[in-house]
């Protein structure tokens, strides 16, 4: 192994558990995806993230609001994959943030990677049917 391997896997080490241990639990998650009482009918945009993520945490607001604007016609799930990695395998994530956009029966409309501002996430909502309610 090359110096410069042993030091990029050190780093990979060294940041993953200094992610988990710095700040495990200060990112909100939904609890399922299978859906809750009154939501299993709705879209869903499901953001499958980590909480030591600077684009992740740099979405998050943006997410909340998204939340907020289209309560009622879309669930908005976030994700941390670390807690949740049968998740991640299930959408076969491979950058975080990764959003996926699911119908009302739970079919893949729409994929995105990386960080997505804010009127970015309002065209790929809408420009599957979706509107504020």
């Amino acid at each position: 192994m090359t110096g410069k391997m042993k030091v990029f896997v050190v780093f990979l080490v060294v940041a993953a558990l200094g992610g988990v241990l710095f700040v495990k639990g200060q990112r909100p998650s939904s609890p399922g995806i299978a859906g809750t009482s009154g939501t299993e009918a709705l879209p869903r945009l499901i953001d499958l993230s980590t909480s030591s993520c600077p684009a992740c945490k740099a979405i998050l607001p943006h997410l909340e609001r998204l939340k907020a604007d289209y309560a009622g016609t879309l669930v908005v799930d976030i994700v941390d994959v670390w807690e949740n990695p049968a998740l991640g395998e299930k959408y076969k994530v491979r950058y975080v943030p990764t959003l996926v956009l699911l119908d009302e029966k739970g079919e893949v409309l729409d994929r995105r990677e990386g960080f997505m501002a804010l009127e970015d996430l309002v065209s790929l909502v809408e420009s599957h049917g979706i509107s504020r309610p």
